[in-house]
């Protein structure tokens, strides 16, 4: 059965987002803004964590100097020390998640880009099909199976 019309029509289909892909370039866009506002609480919240395991780290050094100036017995040492590291490895775990969705973040926004600039070298490869010199009708699709 004769495929021609068809072919015809999801090439022009094609065509037709590849000259205006602005739909798809709008929502890379509004993502891209949601996604800064997200990245933005993320580097404050990263940052906070970081300030709250250096606060873990001077409390920790300020039950050593206790200690060392007779202050505290060795058992209260052990206890405050415990309690300081366990605080300081939930910090380091919340930490961790934070800089993970920081990594994510980065990556969704260069694929964002990578995606904008593709369609615009997809745009400007359909104009060269388009156009009428002998190796855009060379590479122009046909009924006849030829590639796009």
């Amino acid at each position: 059965m004769p495929a021609g019309w068809v072919e015809d029509l999801v090439w022009q289909d094609v065509k037709g987002f590849l000259r205006d892909p602005g739909e798809v370039l709008e929502r890379l866009k509004e993502q891209g803004a949601v996604d800064q506002d997200t990245t933005g609480a993320l580097e404050e919240r990263r940052d906070g964590l970081l300030r709250r395991l250096r606060d873990k780290q001077a409390e920790k050094d300020h039950y050593v100097k206790l200690y060392a100036a007779g202050h505290l017995e060795d058992d209260e040492l052990e206890t405050y020390l415990r309690d300081v590291n366990l605080r300081a490895e939930n910090l380091r775990l919340l930490l961790d998640s934070v800089e993970a969705d920081l990594s994510e973040k980065g990556e969704q926004r260069q694929l964002a880009e990578t995606t904008a600039a593709w369609l615009a070298a997809l745009r400007k490869r359909v104009a060269e099909v388009e156009a009428d010199t002998d190796g855009a009708y060379a590479t122009r699709p046909t009924r006849r199976g030829a590639s796009w």
